[in-house]
């Protein structure tokens, strides 16, 4: 909050920063829009702010200290109980209600935990659907309804008679 100023514009430090490490024709992300302004007027740099760049800030503070393991700093409660709308597009698609003020470090976890389950279930299901194009050839069994479960269970049963 030091470091930005609408009155006397960006800090000798931050300016220094910013010019080091943003490349030509970058944009620069920014999580208030006052920022935007006074960045845009005192260093003439392209910046954006915008709902898909709250996203993005929402996720950097809220692992900041996991992400920088000096970073100590505790988040104001404001900062952390907003919910991205991505984790609640993906609470809302497991059907979990969850009101903001019920967020917390263990619910954004399972998220997590969920989705990359998720991912996981549907690269294998990709791998074994392949398998299972290939046990219809052979057999005509036909395996397009099937869960993963189901495919795994029948590749189990089947690699286990050619032991």
């Amino acid at each position: 909050s030091r470091a930005i100023n609408a009155d006397t514009g960006v800090n000798k430090q931050l300016t220094q920063m910013i010019l080091k490490w943003r490349r030509p024709g970058q944009e620069l992300l920014v999580g208030k829009p006052e920022y935007k302004s006074v960045i845009e007027a005192s260093l003439g740099i392209p910046c954006r702010h915008d709902e898909l760049v709250m996203e993005v800030m929402w996720g950097m503070k809220r692992f900041m200290p996991s992400l920088v393991r000096r970073e100590k700093s505790e988040l104001p409660k404001e900062d952390l109980l907003p919910v991205s709308q991505g984790l609640q597009m993906l609470l809302s698609s497991y059907g979990f209600d969850v009101k903001p003020e019920m967020v917390n470090d263990q619910i954004v976890a399972t998220a997590s935990v969920l989705f990359d389950c998720d991912a996981a279930e549907k690269k294998q299901y990709r791998d074994f659907h392949a398998l299972g194009r290939h046990l219809k050839n052979v057999s005509g069994i036909e395996y397009e309804n099937w869960d993963l479960l189901k495919l795994a269970t029948a590749f189990k049963i089947i690699t286990s008679f050619l032991q």
